[in-house]
């Protein structure tokens, strides 16, 4: 008898839990995603304030005549590793 109402309890309680579940994934998916823009657009701030004043010091379109060819140079080796 406690097998039958435990069994019916449990079909009517894994939506309940499915459902509430939901919010928490979506949270937990939220956060990895801003995670990743954030380290993205860090780094992305770090070249820049890299090369912002090494272009006062230099030539502007020489520095970044430099920096496409190193970033092209790096995309070669990444596609030599694939």
């Amino acid at each position: 008898m406690i097998a039958k109402v435990a069994a019916r309890y449990a079909a009517t309680l894994a939506p309940q839990i499915a459902a509430r579940s939901v919010p928490l994934t979506g949270a937990f998916l939220a956060a990895a995603l801003n995670r990743a823009y954030l380290g993205f657009y860090q780094s992305i701030a770090r070249v820049l304030f890299t090369l912002l004043p090494i272009e006062r010091q230099h030539d502007a379109a020489q520095v970044l005549s430099c920096f496409a060819s190193v970033v092209r140079e790096l995309r070669e080796r990444q596609m030599r590793r694939r």
